[in-house]
């Protein structure tokens, strides 16, 4: 009688003894192995699927019919349609034919070169753990001296790959489940440079860029878990000791959205009627202040911050400059500084434009924000009103359109322009420029897209 783990159902074991002699062992495995399966089960029936009376080919079988699903990348058209055991047999032969085993195959599209997403993705990312872990604890079983360099390689190859497969994970609600695996996962690559040592100091270097990006997976997890002080004091920490490299750059970006997010909790909490209940209204208001200035500030302070490292270390053509530009402009407009925004927003619009195109979702919501920004400075200017309104609503008319088209009516982005145009907010007529019921925080206006998260 072969019996199978009733958590992740995928070990099986001929015995009841056999199975708890190997639960210490097999445990962490099933875990995750559990949660890839709540997630893909939340993914089934979502993302991009085929009807069943589309012309639509698989590009591995060239058969169409149901179970067609599109591979999350850059592919349009007739391309990128796969069935889901045609992929992982196009990724197994493509690993095959590679001299070191590589396992891209799994994760970026070979027609494109653009990552898989959605249900396809999380699936080919599972595969490609299990095949990493299956061949590292192979290797770490049997390996002698002469075997170090390929050992160390299949160690480095598992711990990307768990890099990877955490986002989906994390998307998919298993933060928890995401923050164990990369934070065992980086405890395992630092043994290896510490304790064992790299074969060579290039994979020493990468190894150390492995550790930083499962490093940034763990603050994202506990992020989404809403342990913001936690994640607030590792990166506060974190860059510092990545000050003299680029990734300060996303250090202090992950530390503005914690610092951000801990000032919305901290106005909510001193919003609450327990609190004007045991202090009054003036008390609780001048504590809502100090508590909303102290943290602005603080996360102004990091976006000034990320903004002055991304100068120093980012090309033109990186993105991360705009976004740091980006957080800065949206502190200014939550602290009620709206006209001091609009040029921070404009070099955003105007990187975002240089690095990813017209059409690009990012480049599109960046131009959705400086008009909202545009038309909140026109709310408070005196001489130039009337111009900053006619450019607000020019920026926000070509994005509507673009944005239509590109993107389509069901995208995100889209639907948030569709709301403002109903609204009627970017019309001439001064009591539409004040937006809908909500645009306000504590009697400051806010772009309502600015306070948003993109």
């Amino acid at each position: 009688t072969v019996l199978a783990c009733r958590r992740c159902a995928r070990a099986v074991y001929c015995s009841v003894a056999h199975q708890r002699e190997d639960y210490k062992r097999h445990k962490p495995t099933c875990l995750v192995e559990a949660a890839i399966g709540r997630v893909a089960a939340r993914l089934k029936g979502t993302g991009i699927i085929s009807p069943t009376d589309a012309t639509n080919r698989c590009v591995v079988c060239l058969e169409g019919g149901a179970g067609l699903l599109h591979g999350g990348c850059a592919c349009r058209g007739s391309a990128g349609w796969w069935h889901l055991a045609c992929a992982l047999e196009a990724a197994r032969a493509s690993v095959a034919r590679t001299r070191d085993g590589r396992v891209d195959g799994y994760v970026t599209c070979a027609t494109c070169g653009t990552p898989f997403d959605g249900r396809l993705g999380l699936e080919l990312l599972a595969e490609a753990w299990r095949r990493t872990s299956s061949a590292r604890t192979t290797r770490a079983a049997a390996a002698p001296e002469e075997e170090e360099i390929e050992s160390s390689y299949h160690a480095l190859a598992h711990a990307w790959i768990t890099r990877r497969l955490c986002a989906p994970l994390i998307t998919g609600r298993e933060a928890e489940t995401s923050l164990a695996l990369a934070r065992r996962q980086r405890q395992a690559v630092a043994r290896l440079v510490v304790v064992a040592g790299s074969p060579s100091s290039r994979d020493d270097a990468g190894a150390r860029r492995l550790m930083a990006a499962l490093e940034d997976a763990e603050t994202v997890a506990m992020i989404d878990l809403g342990r913001w002080r936690e994640a607030g004091a590792v990166l506060e920490a974190r860059v510092v000791e990545r000050d003299g490299s680029d990734v300060v750059v996303d250090g202090w970006l992950e530390l503005y959205r914690v610092r951000a997010l801990l000032e919305e909790a901290s106005q909510h909490e001193h919003r609450q009627p327990s609190v004007a209940a045991n202090v009054g209204p003036s008390a609780e208001r001048a504590a809502a202040d100090h508590v909303r200035g102290s943290s602005s500030s603080s996360a102004l302070e990091a976006a000034r911050q990320a903004h002055a490292a991304a100068l120093r270390f980012c090309g033109d053509t990186d993105e991360r400059r705009g976004r740091a530009v980006t957080a800065v402009a949206v502190e200014l407009t939550r602290l009620g500084r709206a006209s001091e925004a609009v040029d921070p927003l404009r070099e955003a619009a105007r990187t975002t434009l240089r690095v990813l195109g017209a059409d690009h979702a990012q480049t599109l919501m960046a131009r959705l924000t400086l008009a909202d920004t545009l038309r909140l400075a026109a709310a408070a200017a005196e001489g130039r009103c009337s111009a900053l309104r006619a450019e607000a609503r020019a920026i926000f008319e070509d994005t509507l359109r673009r944005a239509t088209t590109v993107l389509g009516e069901h995208h995100r982005i889209t639907q948030v322009a569709r709301s403002f145009a109903a609204m009627g907010i970017f019309s001439g007529d001064g009591a539409a420029l004040r937006g809908p019921e909500g645009h306000k925080v504590d009697g400051r206006e806010t772009s309502s897209v600015a306070t948003g998260t993109e």
